[in-house]
Order: structure tokens, then C-alpha cells, then sequence
């Protein structure tokens, strides 16, 4: 459709009075012709925002799934990281605890041992956040690292290959089968874990059909491992290493001195005797 000027002319005057009724049809008639329908787009409505909505508070969470509730339930482990902070932080005025901990997690990525170095003034930034709230989070995370100390104490330490006979000889000495361990150790020689590689149905003296250097260094790299003690059984009684137990440890010396994995010896277990690769001086 064409669009028609507006007709700005006015009636002309009469003797009379110009009654209004007179104006107003012919300014309209300007802009809308009535004989044919109007092209333009129907204007669009405009929606009010949205109100934001209410953050969820733990009084808005059944009283089952409340953290308090859960852990006295389920016990500390099964609750997430944030839940464990809304025990300590608590609520903040109207700010739930809920979004303290988030905002304070989010702080440090997510990281508690990041948290730990986090400095003072920027978690006083975290709205709700103030020292007393920062006081009682750094004295949780400093329980846990003494918790930590106290653990690492209560480690068996391997000072000495007999330390390493004396823990796994009375078992593997009467095994039928070979078994090989991998003995897990700190930065101070505790003993950490202790995994089973693999087993054999063999009689074997020899260590290449148990393990691989791979096999084992991906469980050392995964348990963190800062050394480790390989300790394998023959079953025939005599604890002589075989070539291969000669090959396969020099391999495994060799690749963890270039990870920094080191490994701090290899035990055979016979029947009444043991043969230790580190008091033979073969490492």
C-alpha cells in the first residue's frame, strides 16, 4: 500500500464557527484510508522482566536432605565440598549459606588446598564473608592438615629391606601361585598402599609374564608415589633373581629415574630366604 500524505490543510473557515466534528474526520481520513486495510505490522507487546528468582536457602531443602541432617545420617563423606563449607561458614544476614559457600569455593576454583593460601582480604571481598567466618575456616583446614601429620606417623616406614620380608614373607612364602606387589611409598618411606599386580598360575622363577614397566608405573603415577618397593614370590622356594628379574628391574630403575619415581628396591620372597636388589647393591 501506498502511503497517502497527511493532509495538514485545515476546513476553510466559515461564518460560523469550525466545530471539531469537522477536523477530526478529515485528519483521519488522511492517515488511514477506510476502504482498505492498514499494511502495518501489529506493533509488539512488550513482556515485563521476569522477577529474578528466590536463591534457595537450606530452610527451603526437606529437613532429609538438609547437610546437618545428612551428615548425623550418612556420615562427613557424603556430602559435597560446598555442604561441608555451609557447616562452617553458616548463614550471612540474608545471605544463605548455601551462596557463601559457593561464592567462597568459586574464590579458589573449586580448590580446598588452593583455599588454604588464598590471602585474608580476598575472602573478607566475598559478600557475607568476614574474619570471624575466616577464622573458622582456617582452622578447619588447618585440623585437616594435622589430621594429615598424624596419619602419615601411623604409616609402617620401610627403613630396611627386612621391613618389607617381616610384612609380606609369612603370606607369599606359602603361596602356589607368583604374585607381584607394588609397595607404594611417601616422601618419607611410608608405606602408603600396597597393590596386587597380577597373579600367576606359575612355577616360574622368572618376573617377565607377571608385570610390565608400564603396567606398573601408571599405578605408581596414580596413587602419587613418590617411590616404591616391587616385591614378587617363587614359588619353587628359591629366591634367586632370574635373568629376566635382572633385565626387568634395571628397566624399572631406569624409567623411574626419569620420572622422578625412583625405585627403592626389588624383594624376592622364597621359602625361607629373600634376595633385596638394594642390600645386593644391584640398583
Amino acid at each position: 500500500m501506498t502511503a497517502r500524505p497527511l493532509d495538514h490543510t485545515r476546513p476553510a473557515l466559515s461564518d460560523g464557527p469550525v466545530h471539531i466534528g469537522e477536523i477530526i474526520p478529515s485528519a483521519i481520513a488522511g492517515i488511514i484510508s477506510p476502504d482498505k486495510p492498514s499494511s502495518s505490522r501489529p506493533r509488539r507487546r512488550k513482556h515485563a522482566a521476569a522477577a529474578p528468582q528466590p536463591r534457595l536457602t537450606i530452610r527451603d531443602l526437606p529437613n532429609s536432605e538438609r547437610p546437618r541432617t545428612r551428615l548425623v545420617d550418612h556420615g562427613a563423606g557424603a556430602l559435597t565440598t560446598q555442604e561441608l563449607l555451609c557447616l562452617i561458614m553458616g548463614a550471612a544476614g540474608r545471605r544463605s549459606s548455601l551462596d557463601v559457600s559457593r561464592d567462597v569455593l568459586a574464590v579458589s576454583g573449586g580448590s580446598i588446598r588452593r583455599l588454604r593460601n588464598i590471602d585474608v582480604s580476598t575472602l573478607v571481598a566475598v559478600p557475607g564473608v568476614g574474619p570471624t567466618r575466616v577464622a573458622k575456616l582456617r582452622a578447619a583446614i588447618e585440623l585437616a592438615r594435622r589430621w594429615l601429620d598424624e596419619a602419615s606417623e601411623e604409616r609402617p616406614r620401610v627403613t630396611s629391606p627386612i621391613d618389607i620380608v617381616l610384612r609380606e614373607a609369612p603370606r607369599m612364602r606359602a603361596l602356589t601361585t607368583a604374585e607381584f606387589l607394588l609397595v607404594v611409598l611417601d616422601t618419607q618411606h611410608g608405606i602408603t598402599r600396597t597393590i596386587t599386580l597380577n597373579r600367576k598360575d606359575s612355577c616360574s622363577a622368572g618376573i617377565t609374564t607377571g608385570v610390565t614397566t608400564r603396567e606398573l608405573y601408571q599405578a605408581a603415577i596414580v596413587e602419587g608415589a613418590a617411590a616404591f618397593v616391587l616385591v614378587h614370590n617363587h614359588t619353587n622356594g628359591d629366591p634367586s633373581p632370574s635373568p629376566e628379574d635382572h633385565v626387568l628391574t634395571q628397566q624399572l630403575a631406569t624409567a623411574g629415574r626419569q620420572l622422578d619415581i625412583p625405585m627403592y628396591d626389588h624383594v624376592i620372597i622364597g621359602r625361607d630366604r629373600y634376595t633385596s636388589f638394594l642390600e645386593e647393591q644391584w640398583l
